[in-house]
């Protein structure tokens, strides 16, 4: 009978093999040693759940062996590590405080009496906010929809009942292309429109189940629509997702700057409110004018996205500026309560 020896370590290890269905049974008579191996092993099954717009759940597989784990994680951007854990003899961890809609690596690493093994990276990617800054209240038609970066997660909720969004977005060179609808809480469809609002594609799965629309389109301005399977379907707590994605279609080549370079959210603002930077580079400084362009605030941002204070503020709109090495990279406008 061939047989996988346990991963204890033992100078004294018996073996014993028993009848079945009787009292009879036998041991051997000298001992045998189960030795380490050589080397300490290597996390398998790494793994990233309940992702959300600041935390995730990372886990892996026990190492045979292995006393405890080094945890480390980073902006995959970044070229330095943070330390999340050491010495740790769990194999699942909660990140917190991370940043929304940014990429992240992060790796493990098993710690043997014998020795260490090596880093092994997984990489996940934070929940945008749920609405998300490109579900306006003007969506709701085609002339309201709001412009998206496509290859990128867009997160939007139908509700109220009726609820319909529509969302813009510009092909520069013709070709394939694929708009998924995912997370969906309730039964929503999916539809393809042209710049004159014809509907191109429709794609009506039942329940939950994803909708996947692939299409090859000339270059121009196209318009995503997503809405309920019927008016009175809708889901006041729960975000779907939908991402445009380019095959052999390219992108617009200029971001509209307005649109996806520099976003507040929520808009209007109360007290405080995230900045969000997308297709900025750098920490670019921020600037806040009010409505007869005086400047009103002033700050320096160290990361992608951030919370802002706007509670010194007098109510009224506002246009917010980011600056990088002297030149105006995003701008945005919003409204202070």
């Amino acid at each position: 009978q061939l047989f996988t020896l346990p991963a204890v370590i033992s100078s004294s290890a018996l073996i014993k093999i028993a009848a079945v269905g009787n009292i009879f049974f036998d041991i051997s008579d000298a001992d045998f040693s189960i030795n380490a191996p050589s080397t300490c092993g290597d996390p398998t099954g790494l793994t990233t759940s309940s992702i959300t717009t600041t935390n995730a759940t990372v886990s892996w597989i026990a190492v045979p062996y292995a006393d405890h784990y080094d945890l480390d994680y980073k902006v995959l951007a970044d070229s330095v590590w943070i330390n999340a854990a050491t010495g740790t003899a769990s194999t699942s961890f909660i990140l917190t405080g991370l940043n929304i809609t940014t990429s992240y690596n992060w790796r493990v690493r098993a710690n043997c009496s014998f020795g260490t093994g090596n880093y092994i990276i997984s990489q996940f990617t934070t929940l945008a906010p749920c609405p998300g800054p490109y579900d306006i209240s003007t969506n709701g038609t085609i002339t309201g929809a709001a412009q998206i970066p496509l290859n990128t997660d867009i997160r939007g909720m139908i509700n109220p009942a009726g609820d319909i969004d529509f969302y813009k977005f510009v092909i520069t060179t013709g070709g394939t292309i694929s708009i998924s609808l995912k997370t969906l809480p309730a039964d929503f469809n999916l539809s393809l429109h042209n710049s004159a609002g014809t509907q191109l594609a429709i794609v009506k799965n039942t329940g939950t189940n994803n909708e996947m629309i692939t299409a090859t389109v000339a270059a121009g301005t196209y318009y995503a629509k997503v809405f309920g399977v019927t008016s009175k379907i809708f889901n006041a707590v729960s975000c779907y997702t939908l991402k445009v994605e380019t095959g052999t279609a390219s992108r617009q080549a200029t971001p509209n700057i307005e649109a996806a370079g520099l976003l507040v959210f929520p808009n209007p603002v109360e007290k405080t409110a995230t900045i969000l930077f997308i297709n900025i580079e750098g920490n670019p400084d921020l600037y806040v004018y009010d409505m007869y362009g005086r400047l009103v605030l002033k700050k320096t941002t160290n990361a992608k996205n951030m919370l802002f204070d706007f509670s010194t503020l007098a109510a009224g709109a506002y246009m917010i500026k980011a600056m990088y090495n002297g030149a105006q990279i995003g701008v945005s406008k919003f409204i202070k309560k």
